[in-house]
């Protein structure tokens, strides 16, 4: 019979599987933003790929690390902030790449509420394991789709009650898009800080809470702004 690892060396081994998956992370992040951009076409369009590239790239990293680092999903969340440090670090010297760095007086100076934003993003990937990821699911947590998905249509449909009965009609749209854009992020960093604290099968739904209806809001923001929507 072979012997277990010891304490120490198993801790050692999911320290490294952190630092693995983070460097895939930030790998995947960078290789998708930088493939896309030679056929990327408006400055609008081509930030919102840009951070969803790297929602991308973390929840393929996050994945991966689960299978081959043999890491639980609340690790893989460690894997993706660390993974969005790295991000933010290098967008403070490659200033194409998106970042939460803003002008302040002869420097770039770091927008602290864009920087809480920008790691829901970076670990917003990992939020989709518990959802669609077999290898998560199987072990927990794993809420259920539907009705995440429901609470999520509620919830936009509520952002377009609210956007028809008190916005100006000419920005019928807006404040749906900032409305829900906001209330999803707040749910995906809740749900993350829950991941974190152990409070998995919490922090899994209202973490794929917010992706999901992120989803839904970008869509109903299209509807909106189309000419045929009344």
């Amino acid at each position: 019979m072979m012997n277990e690892p010891k304490p120490s060396q198993r801790a050692m081994g999911v320290i490294v599987g952190i630092f693995l998956a983070a460097a895939l992370m930030f790998g995947l992040a960078l290789v998708l933003v930088y493939a896309y951009r030679p056929v990327a076409s408006s400055d609008f369009f081509t930030s919102f790929i840009e951070l969803l590239f790297i929602i991308i790239g973390t929840a393929a990293g996050a994945a991966t690390g689960i299978r081959v680092a043999r890491l639980c999903w609340r690790q893989t969340i460690l894997a993706a902030l660390l993974s969005t440090a790295g991000l933010i670090a290098f967008s403070r010297f490659e200033s194409s790449f998106p970042g939460p760095w803003v002008p302040g007086g002869s420097e770039m100076v770091l927008d602290l509420r864009g920087v809480l934003i920008y790691l829901v993003i970076g670990g917003a990937g990992t939020l989709l394991l518990p959802l669609f990821d077999p290898a998560v699911r199987q072990v927990g947590p794993a809420p259920t789709l539907w009705k995440v998905a429901l609470a999520a249509f509620s919830l936009t449909l509520f952002a377009i009650l609210a956007d028809y009965l008190f916005a100006v009609y000419s920005f019928f749209g807006l404040l749906t898009l900032v409305f829900g854009s906001f209330s999803s992020a707040v749910l995906a960093g809740i749900g993350l800080i829950l991941a974190l604290l152990n409070l998995r099968d919490a922090g899994a739904w209202l973490g794929g809470l917010g992706v999901v209806l992120q989803a839904f809001i970008l869509i109903a923001w299209w509807l909106l702004g189309t000419p045929w929507f009344p």
